[in-house]
C-alpha cells in the first residue's frame, strides 16, 4: 500500500511540474569485475549494457519517467558530474552479436573495435540521451540511458560518474 501511495504522490508531482529531476550515484561496491578470455566483463544489478558491437561492453543504467500527457521533451540538463577512478587496469570485453537459442551455430567472435579502442577518449562520449520518447497505456513515457561508467582505453582505466541534478 506503502508503494502504491508513493506511487501516486509521484505521477502527480509530475503532472504538477512538469519537468523531472533525478541523480545517479554508482559505487565501486555496484559493479562486480570478471575475467573473460582475457577481457573484463563489468556488472551491475541491471545487467543492462551498451550495444555497439565490437565497442566496450560497459554498464548503462535505463529509466522511464511518465511524464504530463502533453508535455513536450526538450532533452537532458546535467548540472554537475563527479568521476571516481577504479583501481587496476581494464581491457573490456567486445560487445558480441546476439546469440539466438534456436540451436543455431555462435555467431564469430567480434574483436575489439579499433576505431574505439585506439582512441584516448572516454566511452561512452556522451553522459545521458533520451532513447525513447512517446506513449504507452495513455501515459507519456520517456525513457533515458544513464552512462555512468565510461571507459579510457589507451590508459585502460574505469571511471565511475556520479549523477547529480539532471534533469
Amino acid at each position: 500500500m506503502k508503494k502504491i501511495l508513493l506511487f501516486a504522490i509521484a505521477l502527480i508531482s509530475l503532472h504538477a511540474f512538469a519537468q523531472i529531476s533525478d541523480s545517479n550515484v554508482i559505487t565501486p561496491n555496484d559493479i562486480t569485475v570478471y575475467r573473460k578470455g582475457g577481457y573484463d566483463l563489468l556488472l551491475t544489478a541491471d545487467n543492462t549494457f551498451t550495444d555497439e558491437i565490437g565497442n566496450p561492453q560497459l554498464p548503462v543504467k535505463i529509466v522511464s519517467y511518465v511524464l504530463p500527457y502533453n508535455s513536450t521533451v526538450t532533452g537532458i540538463t546535467i548540472n554537475s558530474i563527479t568521476q571516481q577512478k577504479l583501481d587496476s587496469n581494464y581491457y573490456i570485453f567486445p560487445v558480441q552479436q546476439p546469440r539466438v537459442l534456436d540451436g543455431s551455430p555462435t555467431p564469430p567472435f567480434i574483436e575489439p573495435n579499433p576505431e574505439v579502442y585506439n582512441l584516448n577518449t572516454p566511452y561512452p562520449n556522451k553522459t545521458a540521451e533520451i532513447i525513447n520518447d512517446g506513449y504507452a497505456h495513455g501515459y507519456h513515457v520517456v525513457t533515458v540511458a544513464i552512462y555512468s561508467v565510461v571507459y579510457y582505453h589507451a590508459d585502460r582505466e574505469i571511471y565511475l560518474r556520479d549523477i547529480e541534478n539532471f534533469s
